[in-house]
């Protein structure tokens, strides 16, 4: 295998990681977010219209993002140790990268606490823990409905 081949999925996870690093350093206040998207409902009163639904329903964009995010950085991870260390059994994949999942997910929490008007939560990395493993899954999954199927030695005479 190429040495590009080997390391694209493994800078892929990274600059992943760089991208949620980057979302975690900022916030979006609510008052801003409803009036920005208050002017794209259609209709009278959009804006007190995405009020009503975002106070309803905020949880689920905001919790899913964090689901996606986490999966897919997991899934790049199970991506790239597969190729990087391709002598590792899958199980040693899956392990390995959902502890570094969990890792980023602890040090992104903690990395909030630093930022104003933000904060880390236990309940965030629970949530960014779904998103580890379903991508594990999602990868074990496919990994194994993958192998190649070897004939048995009566067969291939």
């Amino acid at each position: 295998m190429t040495r590009r081949k080997k390391w694209f999925w493994g800078v892929m996870a990274v600059v992943w990681a760089g991208i949620i690093f980057a979302c975690s350093n900022g916030v979006v206040l609510w008052r801003d977010f409803v009036r920005f998207m208050g002017r794209l409902v259609p209709g009278p009163n959009g804006e007190a219209r995405f009020e009503a639904f975002w106070e309803k329903w905020w949880w689920l964009p905001t919790k899913g993002f964090h689901v996606m995010e986490f999966a897919l950085l997991t899934y790049l991870t199970c991506l790239g140790l597969r190729k990087w260390k391709s002598e590792w059994p899958l199980r040693t994949v899956l392990i390995v990268s959902s502890f570094l999942g969990l890792l980023y997910a602890c040090a992104d929490e903690f990395h909030q606490t630093f930022i104003p008007q933000r904060g880390g939560r236990l309940t965030d990395v629970l949530i960014d823990l779904i998103g580890v493993s379903l991508a594990v899954g999602i990868f074990a999954w496919r990994s194994r409905s993958y192998q190649p199927q070897l004939k048995p030695a009566s067969e291939t005479k």
